[in-house]
């Protein structure tokens, strides 16, 4: 089975960052965001990935880490095609097996089972669907007005989408994982399409089975600051806790990280008293006086200022802070990465 990453798309919510650095590249806790989801793929896994927004800076991220993660590119071209046009666009590749899997790279997920694309495909050739969409139950479905897999009282989906039809009895969250059927193909246009609503309900009209297959754990919003901040928060204390998934990120992209609390013994002259969780990359410098509150997460190559104050704030690579700066709930700095 081969793999595509969706990874053409703009990021808006998170502008300016994404003006500067596309948002599969966006760091989160030091680590680009599009090797999150390929940890639950097989060491073989034949992936390719589209692109349109920021292209070369994809690609230079791609480049920069070479030697963790292999794939081949295909570019949406003059336009963005949207999830059913890029896989549309990748149909040369996709096809031959007969089913392939396609992932969002912004799938941030802590699966509390591994195995579940394994596992998602066995299930999807069992009942010999045109799609089976990995989910989960997720409060903020209700809560945040969050679109949904609705199932009627048979686990049949019936709609996808933020309205609950009226035979809905379970909405489930997409975790960005989903097995598609060859078939596929024959329901996208070409050009600009979405998956779901020009692929999958016409497929389903027609008679074709998409479905879910139930997992757990827990899916991160980043699309915005604030989102990505408290999903940040939420992640950093994982680490803490010496999540096996998110510690095997940082020992892959980053062996060097380090990762304090205000009861750790520093090398620099900060004052700690009030905080939560300190992660930093490989090198980064701060001036004297400068104190540290809440959370932080520091990039490679930051400089702090003197006398600064930063609280609940991720700087990224190449950030530069003013001395006497106040940062507070924020993300700071946007440098492209470079080719080392």
């Amino acid at each position: 089975m081969k793999f595509m990453m969706l990874a053409a798309g703009r990021g808006a919510r998170l502008k300016p960052i994404t003006e500067k650095i596309p948002k599969p590249a966006m760091p989160l806790l030091n680590v680009p965001m599009m090797f999150y989801p390929v940890q639950y793929l097989p060491p073989e896994a034949k992936i390719i990935l589209n692109t349109f927004h920021l292209e070369d800076v994809l690609k230079k991220t791609l480049a920069k880490h070479a030697k963790n993660f292999g794939a081949e590119v295909i570019s949406d071209g003059p336009a963005l095609l949207g999830s059913g046009g890029g896989i549309k666009n990748a149909e040369a590749f996709l096809k031959g097996d007969g089913n392939f899997c396609v992932f969002n790279s912004d799938s941030i997920f802590l699966a509390d089972n591994p195995g579940f694309v394994e596992r998602a495909k066995e299930f999807h050739l069992k009942n010999k669907a045109l799609a089976t969409l990995v989910v989960i139950e997720d409060p903020r479905i209700e809560s945040q007005g969050w679109g949904a897999i609705w199932e009627d009282k048979n686990g049949k989906v019936v709609a996808l989408g933020k309205s609950r039809p009226p035979d809905a009895i379970n909405g489930f969250h997409f975790v960005g994982f989903m097995i598609v059927s060859d078939k596929i193909f024959k329901f996208l246009p070409p050009g600009e399409s979405h998956v779901f609503e020009d692929g999958f309900i016409p497929a389903m009209m027609a008679g074709e089975l998409v479905q879910t297959y139930k997992t757990s754990g827990r899916w991160f919003e980043t699309g915005n600051a604030a989102d990505y901040l408290a999903s940040t928060r939420f992640l950093i204390k994982e680490l803490q806790n010496n999540s096996q998934y998110l510690m095997g990120l940082q020992r892959q992209f980053h062996p060097q990280f380090r990762l304090f609390t205000k009861n750790s013994i520093f090398d620099k002259p900060m004052n700690t008293s009030a905080l939560d969780c300190l992660l930093t990359s490989e090198q980064f410098s701060v001036g004297g006086g400068v104190k540290l509150e809440g959370f932080a997460v520091l990039g490679d190559q930051v400089s702090i200022g003197a006398g600064c104050h930063i609280a609940n704030a991720v700087l990224l690579d190449g950030a530069t802070v003013p001395k006497n700066s106040v940062i507070r709930n924020q993300i700071i700095g946007c440098q492209a990465p470079a080719v080392r």
